[in-house]
């Protein structure tokens, strides 16, 4: 049977057409599967492997590097954090945009919807940039204060002003107090006045004085809980013991005795008298510096110190912070991995990697932490 030319040129068309068709769906089945493949590849940021299913939730939502300032994050920043919602990210914004600016995390807490827990949260993923910071204090009738301290520019007097307005009223008052100030005779509300000390710091030391009777000695704050050489250094600064109370601290271990002196420069004085203790001006106040008389092998306690934690090692952490040798080793991995600690907050984030590096540690060492 012959087939005329005409129907073998429709037949030819069909051929090439669906020839066409194949190819046209071969090709869409290969790009599908190189999409599906490419979802399935994990995304190289550079990090090291998580070893808890919290930081892998981190990790699969950051984009950015926590912690950030919270005056500067946005919506998708507070969101990306695991059990933040987008009311109470909305809630905060609202919050921030209100009062213009958040100058201390337990502001969080004014906010409705957000507890202890959630703000807990936020505090690990969140900071206040140090120019913004201001220690929120709060009243009976919801007060807050903002406190500014600074040293005058004769000698050791230092003004300090602190500017406080109620929610109630929109007049502020403005008080004056000139330091150094008698340890004795000094209130909560002027240690609060000195930068970098809060309230609990200035409750403990009139709850200490109260419960010993008087302060005889400068180095007496150091036996106060959350007070160490730091903080100590700088209240002798603003405060001194006065001569007539003043008696030094003597103690003693295994018959050693080493007797230290502590105290505080006098504001303006003519007449100096030394003594084996120290300095001791007119005024009636010591020098702040410390001598120790004592046998060839006088002990002491341990105290913390200072330490930069991009600098030190493992055993320099040990050793200034009086913590064990593995939680400074975690100090020191995280920092190889994440590069250089930008803030000291950043130390928050080992206990998503390792629960032995609580908030309580964290709070016991982060006055004498620096980077």
């Amino acid at each position: 049977m012959r087939i005329s030319r005409e129907a073998r040129t429709k037949i030819i068309a069909l051929a090439v057409g669906a020839a066409f068709m194949a190819a046209g769906f071969v090709y869409y089945l290969s790009l599908r599967s190189a999409r599906e493949n490419s979802k399935a590849a994990p995304d190289d940021k550079g990090s090291y492997t998580a070893v808890s299913a919290d930081y892998e939730a981190i990790e699969a939502h950051t984009a950015v590097s926590y912690p950030i300032d919270i005056n500067k994050a946005t919506l998708s920043d507070l969101t990306s954090v695991k059990g933040i919602g987008k009311v109470t990210a909305d809630d905060l914004l609202a919050y921030r945009e209100r009062v213009g600016k958040i100058t201390d995390m337990a502001q969080l807490l004014e906010i409705d919807g957000i507890g202890e827990e959630t703000a807990g949260v936020l505090e690990k993923y969140f900071y206040v940039s140090d120019k913004d910071f201001s220690k929120l204090t709060t009243t009976a009738k919801a007060s807050s204060v903002k406190k500014t301290s600074k040293a005058s520019e004769a000698g050791t007097k230092k003004t300090t002003t602190t500017t406080t307005a109620t929610a109630e009223k929109t007049t502020a008052t403005t008080r004056q107090v000139s330091f150094p100030i008698d340890i004795n005779k000094v209130t909560t509300d002027e240690l609060m006045m000195i930068n970098g000390i809060g309230q609990v710091t200035a409750e403990n030391i009139i709850a200490y004085r109260e419960r010993t009777g008087k302060i005889t000695d400068m180095q007496q704050l150091l036996e106060i809980g959350g007070i160490g050489d730091a903080t100590y250094q700088l209240l002798c600064e603003y405060l001194y013991v006065a001569e007539g109370d003043y008696s030094p601290i003597t103690t003693t271990t295994e018959s050693k005795t080493q007797t230290t002196v502590s105290s505080l420069a006098a504001a303006s004085s003519s007449k100096t008298t030394t003594t084996a203790a120290g300095t001791t001006t007119a005024a009636g106040t010591t020098a702040c510096k410390e001598t120790s008389v004592s046998s060839s092998e006088t002990t002491s306690a341990r105290v913390q110190r200072m330490v930069n934690i991009n600098t030190a090692d493992a055993g320099e952490l040990s050793d200034a912070l009086l913590i064990d040798n593995e939680i400074a080793q975690l100090i020191v991995d995280f920092r190889e991995r994440i590069g250089k600690y930008q803030n000291i907050i950043e130390l928050l984030n080992i206990e998503v990697l390792d629960k032995r590096f609580t908030d309580e540690l964290y709070n016991s060492i982060k006055d004498y932490i620096c980077v």
